[in-house]
């Protein structure tokens, strides 16, 4: 059988691999374009570059910082189901958060070249979230773009064209250009690392995938083997003609049984129950099939193990107890336990099973002792026959087993000083 396979990287062990994008990087990228905002605010309206009062100027800065601590919030609360953001929807909404924040600005100042600073700031701060999930050529695409569309409405507004002496468009147009590209290339790199980190978690789960496949594999072939072993062994313990317990399970039964009675038994308890014989604590009753020898050379030995097989059920049929133990003691020879029963209940027993036999009516022409099948039994009790082992009380119930055969057969006798019996 296989061993089972302990993997260190389970389902909650994944969780606790966090996505550092969206623990560390994104928060910082964040929180560096608030101080961003704020200083271009502070410097614009400390050199009069902002007509609007600090206030209100402020107020995008707050509103934004709102949206992304509340995203943040999400994020970490996402991160205790799944060890990777999905960046799709993120990417998406911080490009147009920070689309909106120059929006903003642009209602509030007007076209002007504080607004053009902010505008190009928040296109580079958008391109964190567009360069994670989508890559270098979308943050030129989107960030070019719009910063070349950003220059010309501001070229047309303020109604500067290119001319000599007037280089402060181009300049910042190129710085801007510059800005995105270099900022494409660094996302580029870094997306490569998540996508690396992507891959480790992949990993993880396809590890851990095979890793409970292979233990459930182990444990269902040693449910197989458990199963197999137990049939194995009932098997062991069932005679392969009759169906019942055979002589090995007989031994084990009678050795637990004896020890049970020992123990409830003291030398006083002992004395006490000589003069209570009925209630002996273990009793057996040997069995034997008479003539079944000649049964065998009249009919066949195919008709004999038919005989045994119906003697068995009977015997077993008749041992109604749950605790009673019926047994093959060997050849056409059968053997009942019965625990916490006297003498008086076993014979009772023994002789319910002697009826039970003859009302099967097998004709058995070879017997003088009757026209059918029919057997002879001998009981002894542990208390009455004053055992002192399992062997001596085997010995008394043959020795009572042999009086019944020697008086005439199909009888019950049971080993005592003053012997019970039932004639046919």
């Amino acid at each position: 059988m296989g061993k089972i396979i302990s993997n260190d990287t389970t389902q909650e062990d994944l969780g606790s691999l966090k996505d550092p994008f969206a623990v560390v990087w994104v928060p910082a990228a964040s929180g560096i374009y608030c101080l961003m905002l704020f200083y271009l605010v502070v410097t614009a309206k400390s050199s009069g570059m902002a007509s609007a009062p600090l206030g209100i100027l402020s107020l995008p800065i707050i509103c934004y910082g709102i949206l992304f601590a509340a995203q943040f919030l999400f994020q970490l609360q996402a991160l205790k189901w799944t060890p990777m953001i999905n960046y799709s929807l993120v990417a998406l909404f911080g490009y147009f958060v920070h689309f909106c924040i120059a929006l903003a600005y642009l209602w509030i100042e007007g076209v002007t070249l504080f607004v053009l600073c902010i505008f190009i700031t928040s296109l580079i701060a958008s391109l964190v979230y567009l360069g994670f999930q989508f890559g270098s050529l979308t943050s030129v695409v989107f960030g070019v773009g719009p910063l070349v569309i950003g220059m010309g409405i501001y070229l047309l507004t303020a109604e500067r064209m290119l001319a000599p002496g007037n280089e402060e468009p181009v300049l910042f147009l190129a710085i801007g250009s510059m800005l995105v590209l270099s900022y494409s290339v660094i996302n580029q790199v870094n997306r490569g690392k998540r996508i690396e980190f992507e891959q480790l978690i992949e990993n993880q789960k396809r590890g851990h995938q095979l890793v409970a496949e292979r233990n459930a594999e182990v444990i269902a072939q040693g449910t197989r083997l458990f199963e197999a072993n137990e049939q194995l062994k009932r098997l062991s313990m069932v005679d392969g003609l009759t169906d019942i317990a055979n002589r090995r399970r007989f031994d084990e039964f009678l050795e637990v049984e004896w020890r049970r009675a020992e123990t409830e038994l003291t030398p006083g308890r002992r004395a006490q129950q000589k003069q209570h014989s009925e209630h002996a604590n273990l009793s057996v009753i040997l069995i034997d099939v008479d003539h079944f020898k000649d049964y065998n050379d009249t009919y066949g030995h195919i008709r004999g193990d038919e005989v045994l097989q119906k003697v068995a059920r009977a015997i077993q049929a008749a041992a109604v107890r749950p605790s009673d133990l019926t047994a093959r003691y060997g050849g056409e020879e059968f053997v009942v336990v019965l625990p916490h029963t006297g003498p008086s209940a076993a014979f009772h027993v023994a002789e319910r099973i002697r009826k039970a036999v003859s009302s099967l009516y097998i004709e058995n022409r070879a017997s003088y002792t009757s026209p059918n099948i029919s057997v002879s039994l001998g009981v002894a009790d542990m208390v009455g026959a004053d055992a002192r082992t399992t062997k001596e009380l085997l010995e008394c119930c043959d020795a009572a087993l042999y009086r019944a055969k020697s008086a005439g057969r199909n009888r019950t006798i049971i080993y005592r000083e003053h012997i019970n019996e039932s004639d046919a």
